[in-house]
């Protein structure tokens, strides 16, 4: 059969390689929890306080007063306590800003989600402001519930 002497260095190769294999794969699911810290900022209801923008700058009369965010990526436009759209959302980063994706699990005449938006934080994460990308479109603003 096999010697001691050729055993131990196919048995510390198999060891080192499933080794490596377990290192290699808890990175990639690190890289998961790169906005980890970004959702838990959002977590929780949120007041529509103000929108602005438009061609008249003026905003719009918004169907929803609250925004819920959820941890397992779920978000929900709510009135009062009724949610009138859910789904789930995206968050990436480009040159160290936060934008988020909105996406409904149906459709519906609620223009929120056409655009991603770019999230900015204020007032020790009380306050949230969502921007739509350019020209004419609308800037959101919320307020925390709770903290």
């Amino acid at each position: 059969m096999f010697s001691d002497q050729e055993i131990k260095p196919y048995v510390m190769k198999h060891i080192f390689l499933i080794a490596l294999a377990i290192v290699a794969f808890s990175a990639c699911s690190d890289s998961d929890d790169e906005f980890e810290g970004d959702r838990d900022r959002l977590e929780g209801y949120w007041s529509l306080t103000d929108i602005t923008g438009g061609i008249a700058g003026t905003g719009y009369e918004a169907s929803f007063d609250h925004l819920q965010f959820n941890d397992d990526d779920r978000y929900a436009l709510m009135v009062h306590d009724a949610v009138i759209q859910e789904g789930k959302y995206i968050l990436r980063k480009e040159d160290e800003q936060l934008f988020i994706l909105f996406t409904p699990v149906s459709t519906n005449n609620i223009f929120f989600h056409d655009f991603e938006k770019r999230v900015v934080f204020g007032d020790q994460d009380t306050t949230l402001v969502l921007s739509d990308p350019c020209c004419d479109l609308y800037v959101y603003s919320f307020e925390k519930e709770g903290k």
